[in-house]
Formats: structure tokens, C-alpha cells, sequence
């Protein structure tokens, strides 16, 4: 099974929860336990000491000390967490055709044309412009030239209007995509 993340928002409270095989890792605001799976007569049961964590879909009950919680996920902001959980530093957007860039470990991974292409390369120094805030970085791919860059500047998505940190600008040959992004802290 692979990785799995969710952002629960229950009643109370904001869990992340990470599923592997036969555990769950659960990130309140102030602890992180490691929850084991148990036999459910359905949906997806995890306990460990007084927290029980009970997933049906994307419902869950969240109980601690014998308080049930009733939680839905967020399936946008469980994309976000994700990255993050795996490792990337920073995430980013667009649309027209759709795309993701994620830059992880000193990688970047830049899935474009709404997943159908992908590019994959150990990131190169990037020029760094104070002055103009932005970061750009140059390379070449399949012999073709690449330049990302990434401005300090707010941005808006346009399908979700959800508002970000940073410009997002990648030529790709002849291509050019626009979006938006952030740093995953």
C-alpha cells in the first residue's frame, strides 16, 4: 500500500494523518502518535492507547480519552501536506494545461499536460535577483532549454482563487506555463 495522507478537520481540531502499512501516523497541533491498524467490520480502524482513529472514506471519527471527534477530509489541502510530508520544499500550480512542479531533496519534478509528461532533474544553482525578487533556474532537458522562475510575488489561482506566495514561471522550449506557488514549511 503505498503512502497515503489526509487532513482531517473535525470538530475540535486539524489532524494530519499519514496511512502506511497497518500503522497511521497522526499529527495533532501538539503530539504525534503512531497509531496500529486493528480488525473493523469496516472501514479502516487504528488505536493506540486512548486514540482511536476510525476511517470510513473520507469521514473518520477521531476519538481521544473518550472524546469522539467527527472529522471530513480535505482532499485539497491533504495534496499540500502530502509534498510536504514527502519532502518537498516547495509546490506549485497551473492550469491551461494543468501542471505540478515540485522541488524535493535538490530534485525537480515538473509534471505537466495534466500528468500525461513529466520531467525529472537534480535542480542547477539558481541566479538569484534581490533587487527584483526572484530566483531563476536554466538548464536543459531532452536538449531543449528550460528556465524556471520563481518571484516573490502574490498570486492567484485562478480556478480555486486560492491566494499564494509566489509567481511560478516555466518555459519549456517553445511552451510557457504560469502558476502559482509556495514554500512547504
Amino acid at each position: 500500500m503505498p503512502l497515503r495522507t489526509l487532513v482531517l478537520e473535525c470538530t475540535d481540531v486539524t489532524a494530519v494523518v499519514r496511512l502506511g502499512p497497518g500503522e497511521a501516523a497522526l499529527f495533532l497541533p501538539d503530539s504525534y502518535t503512531v497509531l496500529s491498524q486493528q480488525r473493523a467490520a469496516s472501514g479502516a480502524k487504528y488505536v493506540e492507547g486512548d486514540i482511536t482513529l476510525w476511517l470510513k472514506g473520507d469521514v473518520a471519527t477521531l476519538t481521544i480519552s473518550d472524546h469522539p471527534l467527527q472529522c471530513k477530509n480535505n482532499r485539497h489541502k491533504a495534496i499540500w501536506e502530502d509534498a510536504k510530508l514527502s519532502g518537498a520544499s516547495f509546490r506549485a500550480v497551473g492550469n491551461e494545461s494543468g501542471w505540478v512542479l515540485l522541488i524535493n531533496h535538490g530534485r525537480l519534478d515538473f509534471s505537466y499536460d495534466y500528468g500525461q509528461s513529466q520531467l525529472r532533474v537534480t535542480m542547477p544553482e539558481p541566479v538569484v535577483d534581490r533587487v527584483n525578487g526572484y530566483s531563476s533556474y536554466q538548464f536543459q532537458y531532452q536538449g531543449k532549454p528550460v528556465v524556471l522562475k520563481i518571484s516573490m510575488k502574490n498570486c492567484s489561482d485562478t480556478m480555486s482563487d486560492e491566494a499564494f506566495e509566489s509567481t511560478v514561471e516555466i518555459t519549456l522550449a517553445d511552451r510557457q506555463f504560469k502558476g502559482c506557488g509556495k514554500a512547504l514549511y
